[in-house]
């Protein structure tokens, strides 16, 4: 994992494969492990999870329980559902399939 400052606190962390760029995730200082945006190219897609590449936005409830992943044009590709609890209760996609197997 490689990592380089943005400045204003903001950090890029790049995982890599013989030397190519699996995925890029965005943070800022505001909470260490608060990932803003992931660009994700097709060999760095997780099984079950990222079906194109692209940059993906992740939106979050005032707990900061990510609910939703938007895509860079603006349209949901996921939305989460939990228990009162936290437990993740559904992932489904923008067609409302459920994506978890």
């Amino acid at each position: 994992m490689l990592q380089r400052s943005l400045g204003a606190g903001a950090v890029e962390c790049y995982s890599r494969l013989h030397m190519q760029c699996l995925s890029e995730d965005a943070h800022f200082t505001y909470r260490f492990d608060d990932t803003l945006s992931v660009d994700t190219t097709p060999r760095g897609r997780r099984k079950g999870l990222a079906t194109r590449a692209g940059t993906f936005y992740f939106l979050k409830d005032s707990l900061g329980t990510i609910t939703d992943i938007a895509d860079e044009a603006g349209p949901l590709v996921q939305h989460y559902v939990y228990s009162s609890f936290g437990k993740s209760l559904t992932i489904k996609d923008q067609n409302g399939n459920d994506v978890r197997k």
